[in-house]
């Protein structure tokens, strides 16, 4: 459990006086842009603490939806870290709050559903809010208290409101982390497929792999073990210095854990505690990866950290190390075939520089991916789809043959009936040949979160059967492929994250001056007409005033919705600042803008909106101003437009003034 010790949190509330105002001052002077998801946690859990109070403290867990457990964690306070099993695992009130997605609310900790005891917890009372991306949960937030305490609505709504930033802030620092582990990754990969490249010896292959390891994880001691290759009984290879031998504990501890995986298909991962608890020996924390062949082991890559525990990015990443190690092996075992292993090694390559690529459209990347694929394996054409798991809609196609352009398009109803089955695979399987007449291996290609499509590789109707290392190979790249089409997407949310007022999901004002210069640009090149809406919410500091801003951040977000299906769609909306709004209307004159902003002058207006407090009535100010030749740029047609709306506001608000 992280403890949060940063300074960087608002004043602590003292009871009495307008808390609530206090609160929302400190909540919206809270900066979670901390980059680092222990930042972020740390800070939520502090401001929660100092700002609701909870005299208690606070907390909040993470839950992984694809592995079904919490990995992560944040407390303000050491007290009642005894409780965290019954508590806050996943058959206590986290566990409940994630499966229902609501908040608990707990005056009597000793009494409640859980029946937490205060003497061995110090938990008196408590409140659980869900914490909500996307409609799923991915978290629980607690507010703690050391005595029995009836939580009050504002105390709910302010917790609510804590946990919508937090999902925020916890899905951009998710990203900002799996950003750089796929990148390191594909580095590493990159390094070490370059390097096997050229190589004949097998002994430099492996020594090779052991050394891309050492400097991809940080071990301070890698070991690969391979048997019954190439004539030889047993190899066996260190790292990071070529002969030197580990500590006799860690090799005590790898032979005591070797016998944990040795069947296993995947990497497993052991901390240091675990490793003393299986091994008796303090060796550290290890990960270990088996190089699997036509089903059996063959060998197995270790890594030591002697200090610091192993990630589960780590894992993965030794397990793509010990695909490369099998197919080294393969290369040696198979002298006749070097040269093409070379190729596969080579288009392996290509597909990790492909990932690496954000700048590439991702139908681009898929296109040059799909090239190397079809030449590596051979394979008379591959078809690369990308769906997304949950809704198993194809959202990108590309094919290609060996001979480039000019092949023909696989239907992408048959494209879309195998993206359906293959959600649910994990390994790669065949499709009936009748559906298109010749021999098809599919592939999935999944990532941590799931599917993200498929890779299929066909053959001519006359063409052969896939065989078992074309089968094995195609699984490799298709490991490559599925980190690059995740970079891929993964940039494209990033890039969108970048742009978009989290609040209200609409443009943030960076990307609304962004977008708006583009435009102003393009109307004055083709001298065309282009307008600008300023509008402003009348008296809405009277409503956080009055009712607090949680019903601020309501009023805002139903205002955002009302004029989002008033604008065209190529009206571009942006949240200026505050409760400002702009608009930027390209082919439109003066007089239709006013109309315009009229129309959205009554869609806020006319109708009472519905928010927790019960109806409010809303009304908006509006400046419009149009583009002539004396205007530079887009902040001075705002600037226009915004002198224009403070006219309005001075005359009696809930108009529109040019």
């Amino acid at each position: 459990m992280i403890h949060a010790t940063e300074p960087q949190v608002p004043e602590p509330v003292e009871p009495g006086g307008d808390h609530r105002y206090a609160r929302m001052v400190g909540l919206a002077e809270l900066d979670l842009h901390a980059g680092s998801l222990r930042r972020v946690l740390g800070r939520v859990v502090a401001a929660v603490t100092a700002l609701l109070p909870a005299d208690c403290g606070a907390s909040v867990v993470l839950w992984d939806p694809v592995a079904g457990r919490f990995t992560a964690g944040a407390s303000s306070t050491a007290d009642g870290e005894g409780a965290d099993l019954t508590f806050r695992g996943e058959r206590g009130a986290s566990g409940w709050v994630v499966e229902h997605q609501e908040q608990l609310v707990v005056p009597d900790a000793a009494a409640g559903r859980f029946g937490l005891d205060p003497e061995v917890t110090g938990i008196g009372a408590y409140v659980s809010t869900p914490i909500l991306a996307d409609g799923r949960s991915v978290g629980v937030l607690h507010a703690l208290s050391a005595e029995p305490h009836d939580w009050d609505a504002d105390d709910l709504i302010f917790l609510r409101i804590v946990a919508v930033r937090a999902a925020a802030a916890v899905d951009t620092a998710r990203l900002t982390v799996e950003a750089r582990q796929e990148r390191e990754r594909s580095e590493a990969l990159s390094f070490v497929a370059n390097g096997l490249i050229g190589l004949s010896s097998l002994d430099e292959a492996l020594q090779t792999i052991v050394d891309g390891v050492a400097a991809a994880v940080a071990a301070d001691h890698v070991r690969l073990t391979t048997r019954d290759v190439v004539g030889r009984s047993e190899i066996m290879v260190h790292g990071p210095m070529p002969g030197h031998l580990p500590p006799p504990e860690v090799g005590e501890a790898l032979g005591v854990l070797t016998a944990e995986v040795a069947d296993d298909a995947y990497s497993s991962l052991f901390t240091a505690n675990q490793v003393e608890r299986m091994s008796g020996t303090r060796a550290g924390s290890i990960v270990m990866a088996p190089l699997q062949y036509r089903g059996r082991s063959i060998g197995l890559l270790s890594a030591v950290r002697d200090d610091e525990d192993f990630e589960d990015g780590d894992a993965s990443l030794l397990s793509a190390m010990a695909a490369q190690a099998v197919v080294a092996i393969e290369n040696a075992r198979l002298s006749d075939e070097t040269q093409e292993a070379l190729a596969e090694l080579s288009a392996v390559y290509e597909i990790v520089q492909a990932a690496q690529n954000s700048e590439a459209s991702l139908e681009h990347m898929l296109g040059g991916i799909a090239s190397a694929v079809a030449q590596a394996l051979p394979a008379h054409r591959v078809t690369i789809a990308v769906a997304e798991s949950d809704a198993r809609e194809v959202s990108a196609i590309v094919s290609t043959g060996r001979s480039g352009a000019g092949e023909r398009s696989v239907p992408l109803r048959l494209v879309a009936d195998i993206v359906d089955r293959a959600v649910e695979a994990t390994t790669p399987f065949t499709v009936d040949e009748d559906q298109f007449g010749g021999p098809r291996l599919v592939v999935p290609l999944r990532n941590r979160q799931g599917s993200v499509g498929i890779l299929l590789a066909e053959q001519a109707p006359s063409g052969a059967v896939f065989t078992d290392r074309q089968r094995e190979l195609a699984t490799v790249m298709g490991s490559q492929v599925a980190v690059a089409v995740a970079n891929a997407l993964l940039f494209e949310q990033t890039e969108r994250l970048a742009s978009t007022d989290v609040l209200l999901g609409i443009n943030n004002r960076r990307h609304l001056f962004t977008l708006g210069e583009s435009a102003l640009g393009a109307a004055k090149r083709y001298a065309r007409s282009l307008s600008a809406v300023m509008f402003d919410i009348d008296h809405f500091k009277r409503i956080n005033d009055t009712y607090g801003h949680a019903v601020g951040d309501e009023v805002l977000l139903m205002v955002a919705q009302r004029v989002t299906a008033t604008i065209r769609d190529v009206d571009i909306l942006g949240r200026y600042g505050g409760e400002e709004f702009g608009v930027v209307m390209p082919e439109t004159g003066l007089t239709q803008a006013l109309t315009a902003a009229e129309r959205l002058r009554r869609a806020v207006g006319d109708k009472p909106m519905v928010a927790s407090v019960g109806d409010l009535t809303v009304t908006i100010s509006a400046g419009v101003a149009e583009v002539g030749p004396e205007v530079a740029d887009i902040h001075e047609l705002f600037e226009r437009a915004d002198a224009a709306m403070y006219r309005a506001k001075r005359m009696g608000r809930n108009q529109v003034l040019s």
